[in-house]
């Protein structure tokens, strides 16, 4: 068929424009991003060099003049330089060491080489420690309680499924059986599920613990962990067979590291919201060289200022994720380990910066994690949002057919403590 028949009677006039139109509104909408970028490029720079003096509030405002003046198309230009300086840290506060000191005050040690450790009646004791340092250490279980516990710890650890290449029970005394093959799990942490051994629910349920938390959040209904047991193997000239050896990759070190989102935990601190504590308790000695618990002291208090000169590294500051300070920063130098004698916990705020050193002795390091909060009849948000929470535990043990929750055999307490039943 003939072209000039087959289009005859259209007018492309019409559709001419409209692809000019369309051409032109590309062209436009390219030289607008093409000036977007290059305004992102510069106000990035800027933000990363501060003028002499300028504080954070007018260095924003001079990045938002300057974003007027090369990108006029830009609309809403205080939008969009918070866009672009949203994950980057403000302009650093220089301190001198004697301030950085200052604000970060060492935890009391003593003459053994331990910390100070408060009796479970000094509540007055431990409480100031908590809101001076953001942690204190109490001393919980007698050393027969301790001896039971890690009995207790590898009897369940040797019960649960073996890996295919196990070759012996792990002793907590005997080097020789401490190699991978041997463990649940492959993890740096060794066992990955909640610790269920009736010995573990007794020592969450230990009266003493119990009434520390109590006087801590001065309330007698709580709810509690159901977590993993601690263990961490030593790396230094282990004994194993005739000779010693080293092991490095069994240091098993945690990084410097806020369990807690900084930010969010900052912004729930202004709604009221009270803070939460984590705890362990040493069922042998913890001496330096055998892995201590790390904390910065003082670090809970100076959240919300780190907070305002560190940019949040998430999308949104309402995740929950656990985070960690860049390696530089110098917060990091201030971090002191808390060595524990057996039976003593530890107890921190979520806002504490903690972690633990390496394990760099010959001997295991040893202990369960325990921490309490106000019961769902109080304020149900804590069990909701904790992983371990017992009752959040107990609820997918339960949906197992061949979980036995009556060999337990727990008191009225106990139940209520685990928010089986209420309080």
């Amino acid at each position: 068929m003939d072209d000039e028949l087959l289009f005859d009677g259209i007018d492309f006039t019409e559709h001419d424009e409209q692809a000019e139109k369309n051409l032109e509104s590309a062209k436009q909408k390219a030289a607008r991003k093409v000036q977007a970028d290059s305004a992102r490029v510069i106000v990035e720079e800027m933000y990363r060099n501060p003028q002499d003096g300028e504080n954070k509030e007018e260095l924003f405002d001079r990045c938002v003049v300057k974003l007027a003046e090369i990108a006029p198309s830009v609309q809403d230009k205080r939008t969009f330089v918070k866009s672009v300086v949203r994950f980057i840290d403000p302009p650093p506060t220089k301190r001198t060491p004697e301030e950085w000191q200052a604000i970060f005050p060492r935890y009391p040690t003593t003459e053994d080489g331990y910390v100070q450790s408060f009796e479970p009646d000094d509540a007055e004791g431990y409480r100031a420690a908590l809101e001076k340092y953001g942690v204190c250490v109490v001393k919980v279980l007698s050393a027969d309680e301790c001896d039971r516990t890690v009995t207790a710890m590898f009897e369940e650890v040797n019960s649960l499924p073996p890996g295919p290449r196990k070759q012996c029970d792990v002793s907590p005394t005997d080097p020789n059986t401490w190699a991978d093959v041997n463990w649940p799990t492959s993890s740096k942490f060794l066992t990955k599920e909640s610790a269920m051994h009736p010995q573990a629910f007794t020592v969450r349920s230990n009266e003493t613990i119990y009434k520390v938390f109590s006087k801590i959040w001065n309330e007698h209904r709580l709810g509690v962990s159901v977590d993993r047991w601690g263990i961490a193997r030593g790396s230094k000239d282990v004994p194993l067979g005739d000779t010693t050896v080293d092991k490095p990759r069994w240091k098993a070190p945690l990084k410097p590291h806020w369990d807690y989102n900084p930010w969010l935990f900052v912004d729930e601190q202004a709604t009221g919201m009270a803070m939460g504590y984590q705890g362990l308790v040493a069922l042998l000695d913890q001496p330096v060289d055998i892995g201590a618990h790390l904390t910065l002291p003082g670090g809970t208090k100076f959240l919300k200022t780190w907070t305002e000169e560190h940019a949040c590294i998430f999308p949104t500051r309402l995740t929950r994720k656990s985070a960690r300070p860049k390696p530089d920063d110098p917060i990091l130098d201030y971090m002191q380990p808390i060595p524990l004698r057996k039976g003593e916990m530890v107890i921190w705020s979520w806002g504490q910066l903690h972690g633990s050193i390496p394990n760099a002795s010959p001997n295991m390091r040893l202990h369960q994690f325990v921490r309490m909060w106000p019961a769902d009849a109080v304020n149900p948000e804590y069990s909701d949002h904790d992983g371990f929470s017992a009752k959040r535990v107990l609820r997918k043990c339960m949906k197992d057919p061949s979980f036995d929750i009556k060999k337990y055999n727990w008191t009225p307490f106990q139940r209520k403590l685990f928010q089986l039943d209420p309080w």
